[in-house]
């Protein structure tokens, strides 16, 4: 297979790579002990998105909507959650954190570049706006 990072700027890698080596992970851990459900997330992500899904795949994925409202008792919040974009993502990871953690703290993000005639780092606005954008912010918290 192919890195997914292939086909990137490659400057975005330059700061780690000193620090780093780049692993590409072969053996699905997560979902080992559902070959049927891997497979299913595998297809989903080679597949054009005008096409429509395997009548099979849909059925799968449609049984695992949840509709539940987070804040009730029986919302199975442990549950692996897949979501269509980053802000949801960072929504439900948002809630998790405060249901989770008694003490949370916030990190905001700093971006630097390698001036390539000095070899120093120099600090540089945050990029913002396009998808593979880091978070303005992380949050943290003890146990999550």
């Amino acid at each position: 297979g192919q890195g997914l990072h292939k086909g990137r700027k490659t400057e975005i890698f330059d700061l780690w790579n000193p620090v780093f080596e780049v692993v590409e992970l072969e053996e699905i851990m997560r979902q080992k002990d559902d070959a049927d459900f891997a497979h299913l997330l595998n297809r989903l992500r080679i597949h054009p998105k005008k096409d429509k899904l395997k009548e099979e795949d849909d059925k799968t994925l449609s049984s695992r909507v949840l509709s539940a409202d987070f804040a009730s008792g029986n919302y199975p919040k442990d549950a692996l959650h897949i979501f269509a974009t980053n802000d949801a993502v960072a929504e439900h990871n948002d809630k998790m954190l405060k249901l989770t953690c008694s003490h949370i703290t916030q990190y905001e993000a700093s971006d630097f570049v390698k001036d390539p005639s000095t070899g120093s780092m120099k600090r540089r606005p945050v990029a913002e706006g396009k998808r593979d954008d880091l978070p303005k912010v992380v949050r943290v918290g003890i146990g999550a």
